[in-house]
């Protein structure tokens, strides 16, 4: 079975049996989350964006939110 997915948070890729980054056409890398996510590349630096943009999310942005928290 093959299935294809456009997704913009890559955490929903993470269980695939095999993930193709493909750019200008052509695959770039290919490979499974736990390889790609350390493998130089578009898939690593987009991965590491994502779990800082959500570690971000998580920290209060007002010294109000900071003393509800």
């Amino acid at each position: 079975m093959v299935a294809y997915f456009a997704h913009n948070s890559l955490s929903a890729l993470t269980e695939a049996s095999e993930i193709l980054v493909l750019q200008h056409g052509h695959i770039a890398q290919r490979g499974r989350h736990e390889a790609l996510a350390v493998q130089p590349g578009w898939y690593r630096d987009m991965y590491r964006y994502q779990q800082l943009e959500a570690a971000l999310d998580e920290v209060p942005q007002t010294q109000e939110e900071a003393l509800d928290a």
